[in-house]
């Protein structure tokens, strides 16, 4: 069975499907983002490819109202995926981190917390707010 990736926005697709597809493909599904520049940040509108992106409700579109990307970050999918999905915790990281990992052929680097492995890490509260970022085993500042 091959991978795919599902972005837990419940815009792209709804919650009901995304349960149904983690059901079907188990861990073949990968959590991903296709985050444009509103992920994160406070903006109302951005250039994308050349043409002008709304923010609006949650949704990035063109226009004509054509959906154009997500402002899904990883912590809101994770969230999404727990709250919204009923999915554990544990499962919904490893489809953040081991399964895409194996998908691409890097998981003996990259994917899990073990001797050798690349640290990157992120730290986060109940409430999903993020308290500490590791990459490459070093921690990075932000303001």
């Amino acid at each position: 069975m091959s991978t795919g990736g599902i972005i837990v926005d419940g815009m792209h697709v709804d919650f009901a499907n995304v349960r149904l597809a983690k059901r079907l493909k188990g861990d073949k599904l990968c959590l991903v983002t296709d985050a444009t520049a509103p992920a994160g940040a406070n903006i109302e509108q951005f250039i994308f490819a050349g043409k002008t992106i709304y923010y609006r409700n949650g949704l990035c579109v063109d226009e004509n109202g054509t959906l154009s990307g997500s402002s899904l970050t990883m912590i809101e999918g994770v969230r999404n995926l727990v709250e919204h999905c009923g999915i554990a915790l544990d499962e919904v990281l490893r489809m953040a981190t081991l399964y895409p990992s194996r998908a691409i052929g890097v998981d003996k680097q990259l994917g899990s917390i073990a001797p050798g492995m690349v640290a990157n890490l992120t730290a986060f509260t109940r409430d999903y707010k993020i308290t500490k970022t590791i990459v490459n085993g070093n921690e990075v500042v932000t303001e």
